[in-house]
């Protein structure tokens, strides 16, 4: 355990202070917190109360009157329905700059931009040190318009930050062709105190509640605060990010303890590989037992911490692998992946298939070695609840594709554990790999046989997993994060014709296998901003399916017999070198260099904000849900995701029953936990709905939000906002509902109702799409003859309907 060496109360903003020591390097010995001050401040409690944020007023900068200290492209002062605003050119990375002072260094300041919600846009909004330092605090950027329904109105965009300069920009660029960039004013306020978002109305019974929180991918928590990378620099991060997480009233953190090329965390299992960074990311310095600080800050503050894993590689799978194809044709095991074409698979990574064979033993036990000591030296930490992997095409936890996996090891198990024997197997010929993926293609009943085979290895193993998990504490879970890549999207849209659930069979992951493991959670990742960052950022598969694969329950109606789910929410970072390719010459002007490279995370405008959020619970009735990546990723949404954490958190992390023709618009599901009934309340659409619920009998009713009771109720009416959730709370385990109704604009109805229409007379004006896309249209038509106006909305902008129009 770490010693304390003393206690100092002290408030949030001390709290904030940092002290950097530069030139530690990963693994360097002596570099251990187990030496360091413990900050303690009034806010250690793990039931705050709400408390408002104190700010003072630094400036305000008025992008219409204010001209940009650096621009790319010209701007130009729009006088519009919505009021006066500075919008950026229509090409890709154009971008102006507004630069602004603060008289405080490293400590929060909030900047509030209010931007125009009048047209579609795809925004970027970075914060330009006007100093050498080099981090990521402000990488954000808003998305408007199109799949998002304007508001025809201004909004705020807020992003917390520390200053590493008394001058400052921020610069606002154009990320996406024609949808340009635009502000109206900033406001800098200098943070004097946090708010913090009382958990109070959190469930607590026999069954943990349902949380939410954040997520990184990458190990680069001292790049979104600002912080040195020594191990001063990573108190002060964990310091701010547990902040951070109060206010905004999250009760769940991700981070990565073993990142593409192994442990961060001072391994005796996997030391410290001096050349990782040819896992691809470069390294990522932590100190030693980094984790143990973060557990016990977290746990001041009742926050779970859930250990990420995103293996590529690992030191002892780097030594000497056998890659000598004479050898390995004579009959010698690799433990490198061998694909269809009977070739060494190594050396590729983000959008490949995995370098290793997921099956192999030594794959295996080197990722078993690494759980166990994960498990030894944390499980002990009240906050610590366990192990995600993250399971993307190129980790070392699946097969990628059905193009990996044809090594010996493989085939042979195959053969003895299935009964089929590969005729083009031959132990000496160099074919024999190839002949044997041919085979086995060839039939739907081998292909299928094949593919089941490769899922029930890989369920044998992560269930072993699980029970050594949970063999240190019963309530600790495997995570298993299914990352489908993007490539796979336009396949998985296309869901009426084939299962969903294929794409990630053929990874080696079937969700049937994993209904009665009660220690393994199945974890989802959506990509919400996918539709618009391949289209600028990815064009090879900038496809109307990127978003599809979002919005249908479809995609994932697989998982819907699972006890419980949780979601990922991951961020697409928008990423650009444009800053070192052609930096803006105003700034060089001025001394000052551009971010080299950004990486950003953009959000939807407002309550679209939520979007991902009311998927994971519409569709999956998700347990959890955490959002994040490379950089912060709640930047925009902090009022939103409040109140909405607030209610998801009053309910238990149990999978509640459906209640029969209460679906959609607004869907209702209850559960009896505790001898209570909890039932919740979802409007389904980013509009504005009046809904009524009857009861079956008069009974009392708690608003678990507003902790109001309600007394001897047969009915609940509604005013439901744009994706709105309430939930509730009954005495009552006889408590039923006998009907609903619910009232939407006639304005919108009239639009959903013609987008219909239209569709439909194209498709009889052309006969060859008409019966491409007949299922569809049909489903749509079912959806409006339902009123289940939710699916159809979302359902209208799938991407058969591009192909129509």
């Amino acid at each position: 355990m770490i010693q304390y060496k003393k206690v100092i109360p002290i408030f949030i903003l001390a709290l904030l202070t940092i002290s950097t020591v530069v030139g530690w390097a990963a693994g360097k010995a002596g570099d251990k917190l187990d030496e360091r001050v413990l900050f303690k401040n009034a806010l250690s409690d793990k039931r705050p109360v709400d408390k408002k944020d104190s700010l003072r007023l630094v400036t305000t900068v008025n992008a219409v009157y204010t001209e940009p200290i650096a621009e790319q492209g010209v701007s130009r002062v729009i006088d519009g329905a919505v009021g006066k605003y500075r919008e950026a050119g229509t090409a890709m990375r154009d971008r102006f700059a507004l630069d602004f002072e603060v008289d405080q260094l490293d400590v929060p300041h909030l900047a509030v931009f209010s931007y125009p919600d009048d047209k579609p846009r795809t925004m970027e909004i970075m914060l330009q040190h006007f100093s050498k330092h080099l981090d990521f605090q402000s990488h954000t950027g808003v998305m408007t318009g199109e799949e998002y329904s304007l508001s025809n109105g201004m909004k705020e965009f807020r992003v917390v930050f520390w200053p590493k300069s008394r001058r400052q920009a921020f610069v606002f660029m154009t990320a996406e062709e024609n949808y340009p960039a635009a502000v109206s004013e900033m406001k800098i306020y200098e943070i004097r105190e946090f708010c913090t978002v009382s958990v109070n109305n959190q469930f607590d019974g026999s069954v943990p509640a349902r949380s939410t929180g954040l997520y990184y991918e990458d190990p680069v928590l001292f790049h979104s605060f600002g912080t040195g990378r020594d191990k001063q620099g990573f108190i002060d991060a964990a310091d701010r990010i547990v902040t951070y997480l109060r206010s905004l009233g999250q009760t769940t953190f991700e981070y990565p303890l073993v990142w593409y090329a192994g442990p961060l965390y001072g391994s005796t299992v996997e030391p410290y590989d001096p050349v990782a960074e040819d896992a691809l990311g470069g390294k990522r310095p932590h100190p030693e037992d980094y984790p143990r600080y973060l557990l016990e800050r977290l746990e001041e503050h009742g926050i779970s911490f859930t250990a990420g894993m995103h293996i590529h590689t690992l030191p002892s799978l780097r030594k000497a692998p056998l890659d000598d194809m004479d050898r390995i044709n004579a009959g010698e095991e690799t433990v490198i992946n061998i694909n269809k074409d009977g070739e060494l698979w190594f050396g590729h990574w983000h959008g490949a298939d995995p370098n290793f064979n997921a099956a192999d033993p030594r794959v295996m036990s080197a990722v078993n070695g690494l759980v166990k000591e994960v498990c030894d030296k944390y499980a002990a930490e009240p906050a610590f609840d366990g192990i995600s992997l993250n399971i993307s095409r190129p980790k070392v936890f699946s097969f990628g594709s059905l193009a990996s996996g044809y090594n010996d090891i493989n085939l042979q198990r195959f053969q003895d554990e299935s009964g089929l024997k590969i005729p083009g197997y031959t132990p000496d010929s160099p074919e024999r790999f190839k002949k044997s993926y041919e085979w086995l293609m060839s039939s739907s009943e081998r292909k299928r046989a094949w593919i089941d085979w490769r899922c029930q290895v890989l369920y044998d193993h992560y269930s072993e997993m699980a029970r050594t998990i949970s063999s240190y504490r019963s309530d600790l879970k495997l995570n298993l994060n299914i990352f489908v890549h993007l490539t796979q999207n336009d396949r998985m849209a296309d869901y009426l014709n084939e299962s969903p659930v294929e794409a990630m069979r053929e990874m080696g992951f079937d969700p049937e296998l994993y209904r009665n493991e009660p220690n393994i959670v199945v974890n989802p990742t959506l990509v919400p901003a996918d539709l618009r960052w391949a289209r600028s950022h990815y064009t090879p598969v900038a496809t109307p399916a990127n978003r599809t694969v979002l919005t249908a329950p479809e995609v994932v109606s697989s998982m819907n017999s699972l006890p419980r789910v949780a979601v990922t929410i991951h961020d697409r970072y928008f990423e650009d070198a444009i800053g070192r390719e052609h930096p803006l010459d105003g700034l060089k002007k001025l001394g000052v260099d551009e971010m080299v490279w950004r990486a950003s995370t953009l959000n939807p405008a407002g309550h679209h904000s939520l979007e991902p959020y009311v998927f994971a619970l519409n569709h999956l009735d998700a347990a959890q849900i955490v959002k994040g990546g490379y950089v912060i990723g709640t930047w925009g949404m902090d009022r939103e995701l409040i109140a909405f954490s607030r209610a998801f958190q009053s309910l238990p992390a149990v999978r509640f029953d459906e209640v029969p023709d209460m679906a959609d618009p607004v869907r209702v599901r209850k559960k009896i936990v505790d001898g209570k009934t909890y039932f919740y309340v979802l409007n389904n659409l980013p509009e504005p709905v009046k809904f009524n619920l009857k009861l079956s009998q008069g009974v009392d009713v708690v608003d678990l939000v507003e902790n109001e009771k309600s007394h001897k109720l047969r009915s609940l009416s509604f005013n439901l906002a744009p994706y709105d959730l309430r939930v509730f709370e009954s005495q009552s385990t006889e408590l039923s509902f006998t009907g609903c109704d619910f009232q939407l604009s006639k304005k919108w109805l009239k639009q959903l109702r013609r987008s219909l229409e239209d569709l439909e007379k194209l498709a009889e004006e052309k006969p060859s799409e008409n019966t491409k896309f007949k299922p569809y249209l049909e489903q749509a038509r079912r959806c409006w003859d339902k009123k289940h106006y939710a699916r159809l909305y979302f359902l209208l902008q799938d991407g058969w309907t591009k192909e129509l129009n």
